[in-house]
């Protein structure tokens, strides 16, 4: 701003460093009010881009008609639960069809908490206290999920488990007896390049390691 003796975008938000510096540019202006309501609309824009990501999930779920319980968000995560009581907003209002296991999971707790020895625990969510209590299987791929395939992993840097989810949802099948349409999609998808066991990429260029477990035929040691 011209005239003002301090670039004040440099400063932490909330620090007695950007209170003196507003108040000697702006001298007439009551800056613990400026400064929270400058608080308040970032907190407010952090809500409206959660918010949206919600609501582009949710209109993906309603058109390939996938169960709330498998939306994308970490199991267990705020984002989660959200987007489950976001569901409970909609259906009240009459503006969102739920699957046949949908009208069963709202008639639990599910997205609701409550304090256990100090610390809130999240309510009617299994898969959660599964996870919690019992590692997964490791790097071992299977059908179902949000999309066609899933596996557990463990992501190196964080040390955590993740769940990565591929696999064409529309009703094409998969063609590994196919030679061309094999070196075709390892091609577009750089599988030589794909080391990264975090992601969807590493796995759907595997799949035929793991055709049989996964119901495939014409699997074997290659790519596809």
């Amino acid at each position: 701003m011209a005239g003002n003796k301090h670039d004040n975008g440099v400063h932490e938000q909330g620090t007695d460093e950007t209170r003196k510096a507003y108040q000697e540019d702006t001298p007439g202006q009551k800056v613990e009010k400026y400064v929270k309501e400058n608080q308040k609309a970032y907190h407010n824009s952090k809500k409206t881009f959660s918010q949206i990501a919600i609501n582009e999930t949710l209109d993906t779920l309603q058109q390939e008609k996938i169960n709330i319980l498998d939306n994308p968000f970490r199991l267990g995560s705020m984002m989660y639960f959200e987007t489950i009581n976001e569901v409970r907003r909609l259906v009240a209002e009459d503006r969102y069809k739920l699957t046949e296991v949908d009208k069963n999971i709202l008639d639990t707790d599910i997205g609701d908490f409550e304090v256990y020895e100090g610390e809130l625990v999240p309510l009617d969510c299994p898969q959660y206290e599964l996870i919690e209590a019992e590692e997964p299987e490791l790097n071992s791929p299977k059908k179902g999920g949000p999309k066609k395939y899933y596996v557990y992993v463990r992501d190196p840097q964080t040390k955590k488990i993740k769940k990565v989810t591929w696999g064409d949802t529309t009703g094409l099948k998969v063609k590994l007896g196919n030679e061309k349409a094999r070196k075709s999609f390892a091609a577009r998808h750089k599988c030589s390049q794909q080391k990264d066991k975090t992601t969807a990429s590493y796995w759907a260029c595997r799949l035929p390691y793991y055709a049989k477990q996964l119901g495939l035929s014409d699997g074997g040691n290659f790519y596809w």
